[in-house]
């Protein structure tokens, strides 16, 4: 990215005007990607210097794109600087909405902001929430640093975290560091896990809660249309909304829940009156906030379809109006929307030449290139399939007929070098643990690299199967070494690792 912002400053292909007006730090980020010169990116990434060229030039002449930095570059490490540049190249070729355009999704079930063509400036990161025990954190912009949870489980004293509760989620095959994760689990008092499966964190749970599953809720679409938060020109782009009720019962006599009736149920046993803010005022107004959210009446039992009523309350769409009429999907007739003029003397401007996010620049620019740790050849990149999410339907008959396992896939000279073959176990160790894995060739792998899935593979008490249960790379992760200094998120992809074959007679029980 640093190259790409490089080859459009260089060629003065950004856009001068909406930079000049809307944007302060221009020189700063100038000076700093000066190194990244396209023959400089070519030797450090592989990628042709002709073909950086051709993207940077390609970005900055469309008449409006979007960037998504996302999951891999952030577990790759510097993921707040690699969210930023993300937002400096939105930001030098004004890919930002513009006053007088159509906002094409003014909201059905979401009530957003009036749209203007304005930025608030930069605002704070860090630091917003209560301070942890552990390395000074607190909460960021990125949420809380989940990634140091298992110390702050595992370190005595006031404060230490002593229950946790689980929904939807698997720690134990997506938390780094799966060794201090698994001690952790153990250590707590009390751990609930809701889940459909006995997935590996549901192994440790002091109790497993069964929800009902997706097909046995009436649900609605109304959470899609934040993505238009999320960045420029994503969510829906008409006023869509579909409502899907329930398509099949539980089985008779099942005991299941659905997730948000747990806390509900365990908040009535606490005495705890809780008050529901409703998902649909995203204005960033208190007031409407307050106005539209409901104190529960905390005697009673709520049914889904009326938390659903509350959870929209306010909505610019009256949720029941969108339960009559969008079964199967509908576009709802609504006033339309521009996007307004930025207001006279307003102050907020972009910061493209943050400080901070210069000096971090300007160590990657430092960094001496290629080297890896002594005995330690490869990358261990992160993937996902496209039939399996996460820790998601790793059990599912119908969605490994591709691949019962993650395979390690590396490129077939990396496989030559090394005494590979496609179906070998292979011991693939970082600095921090090792794992069993089967090498699988990839001519479309970049060489030096292996990549994985993650999401799959058995507890650290358990016995390694990666024929069947896969193989767990968070495992190679280590919490404490190569964080961001802001999300603190730890090296999960790109970890320095080395792998070897093991004894085709090897035993894995």
């Amino acid at each position: 990215m640093a190259g790409i912002i490089r080859v459009i400053l260089s060629e003065a292909l950004y856009d001068k005007s909406f930079v000049e007006a809307e944007a302060d730090g221009l020189e700063a980020i100038r000076s700093a990607v000066d190194p990244f010169t396209p023959a400089c990116v070519e030797a450090r990434t592989d990628i042709a210097a002709a073909d950086l060229i051709a993207t940077a030039r390609t970005y900055a002449g469309a008449r409006r794109a979007i960037i998504h930095v996302g999951t891999g570059p952030n577990m790759s490490g510097r993921s707040t600087l690699c969210e930023y540049l993300g937002r400096v190249l939105t930001t030098l070729c004004g890919n930002w909405p513009r006053a007088g355009e159509r906002l094409g999704n003014p909201g059905v079930l979401m009530k957003f902001a009036e749209p203007m063509a304005a930025t608030p400036g930069p605002t704070p990161a860090i630091g917003l929430g209560e301070a942890m025990r552990v390395h000074g954190l607190s909460k960021s912009a990125a949420g809380m640093p989940t990634s140091v949870l298992p110390d702050e489980i595992l370190l005595p004293g006031k404060g230490q975290v002593q229950a946790l509760v689980v929904i939807g989620g698997n720690p134990m095959l997506a938390f780094p560091d799966q060794e201090k994760t698994f001690e952790a689990m153990k250590a707590l008092e009390l751990l609930v896990c809701l889940d459909p499966h006995l997935s590996a964190t549901a192994k440790l749970a002091h109790y497993v809660i069964a929800p009902k599953l997706f097909l046995e809720m009436p649900a609605v679409s109304g959470f899609w249309e934040q993505l238009i938060t999320y960045g420029t020109l994503y969510g829906y782009d008409v006023p869509y909304q579909q409502y899907t009720p329930a398509v099949v019962a539980p089985p008779a006599g099942a005991d299941v829940i659905e997730d948000w009736q747990f806390i509900y149920q365990l908040a009535r046993h606490m005495g705890l009156q809780l008050t529901l803010r409703s998902a649909s005022i995203v204005t960033g107004n208190p007031d409407d906030v307050a106005a539209n959210s409901t104190r529960l009446d905390m005697t009673k039992d709520i049914t889904t379809e009326e938390a659903l009523a509350y959870a929209f309350r306010g909505s610019p769409v009256p949720y029941e109006e969108v339960k009559r009429k969008a079964v199967g999907g509908h576009v709802f007739d609504v006033p339309e929307k521009r996007i307004a003029p930025k207001p006279a003397g307003w102050a907020g401007r972009f910061d493209i030449g943050n400080a901070t996010m210069m000096a971090q620049l300007g160590a990657v620019a430092a960094e001496t290139h290629g080297a890896l740790p002594h005995g330690r050849p490869f990358r261990l990149t992160a993937r996902r399939f496209k039939d399996i999410y996460n820790s998601s339907w790793t059990e599912h008959e119908m969605l490994k007929r591709k691949w019962r396992c993650n395979p390690a896939f590396m490129h077939p000279s990396d496989m030559d070098a090394v005494g590979f073959r496609s179906g070998d176990i292979v011991r693939i160790e970082s600095d921090r643990a090792s794992i069993l894995a089967i090498a699988q060739a990839d001519a479309d792998m970049k060489i030096g690299c292996i990549s994985m899935s993650h999401g799959w593979g058995p507890n650290p008490d358990e016995p390694e199967d990666p024929r069947e249960l896969g193989s767990t790379p968070n495992r190679l992760c280590d919490n404490s070494k190569d964080c961001d200094s802001i999300s603190w998120i730890p090296l999960m992809s790109a970890i320095p690792v080395s792998a070897y074959r093991v004894d085709e007679q090897f035993d894995t029980a």
